[in-house]
């Protein structure tokens, strides 16, 4: 039973305990049990970048984010409470703003690692007490892995000659690299010749081979730099993104 004057402080640990312990218990009740049914979330984003992502959020919309990371097995979500910065409480409602750490890991690589700036609001419905609305501010700090995207370039109007920019986490920062491609055709077969490997582009289904290995298929070149583009950049990409 929570104390009074320390609710919305107990509320908030059980949270951040709850979500720690999903590997467990696999159970997306035992999270939003302590949220109410008309739960409203403002969240924004700041990731590497600097680019600022906002978004609205209900009870819905946090349900399945937390199934997915149940369904997800390579997936993790780590939370701790850094410090508590501002506490009122009151007989029936109650608001704590707190730092809080997350690290998402995927395959035990860092996906997201950062800092959440949470402002937390709950009130006593009957007799418990339920987180009704929070505000935070996502700062990431760290990445391994996670969303990559790619731009495409054709070098002339007529050109076989292609380069890609591809941005994808490093750490602390986004990475950008570049690449050159260029299609030759070889004793009537069609090649993709890169920086860093030769691939056979088959005409008649579009299957993309490395010596061997299909690596999957595409009905043109920029599709198909996109999967060569996939293959080379598996440690750091979760997604690739074609702009």
């Amino acid at each position: 039973m929570m104390a009074q004057e320390d609710a919305v402080k107990d509320l908030l640990n059980n949270y951040i305990e709850a979500v720690n312990n999903l590997p467990k218990t696999k159970s997306e009740i035992e999270v939003t049990q302590f949220f109410h049914e008309n739960y409203k979330n403002y969240t924004a984003e700041l990731g590497l970048s600097g680019v600022v992502n906002r978004k609205n959020s209900d009870l819905t919309d946090f349900s399945e984010q937390i199934q997915e990371i149940i369904n997800n097995s390579n997936y993790t979500l780590t939370l701790s409470l850094e410090k508590i910065l501002y506490v009122n409480q009151k007989n029936k409602v109650g608001t704590v703003s707190a730092l809080v750490n997350f690290e998402n890991k995927f395959e035990n690589k860092i996906a997201d690692k950062g800092t959440i700036l949470l402002n937390l609001i709950a009130s006593k419905v009957t007799g418990a007490w339920k987180i009704m609305h929070t505000n935070t501010t996502r700062i990431s700090e760290s990445k391994d892995v996670g969303r990559c995207s790619c731009y495409i370039y054709n070098k002339g109007a007529d050109s076989n000659r292609y380069v890609s920019e591809v941005y994808y986490p490093a750490g602390l920062e986004v990475g950008q690299a570049y690449q050159s491609f260029r299609i030759a055709i070889k004793k009537g077969k069609r090649y993709i010749i890169s920086d860093n490997s030769d691939f056979t582009w088959k005409e008649a289904d579009g299957e993309i081979y490395e010596g061997e290995t299909l690596i999957g298929k595409a009905d043109d070149i920029k599709a198909a730099i996109k999967l060569i583009l996939e293959r080379d950049y598996t440690d750091n990409c979760i997604e690739m993104l074609m702009i």
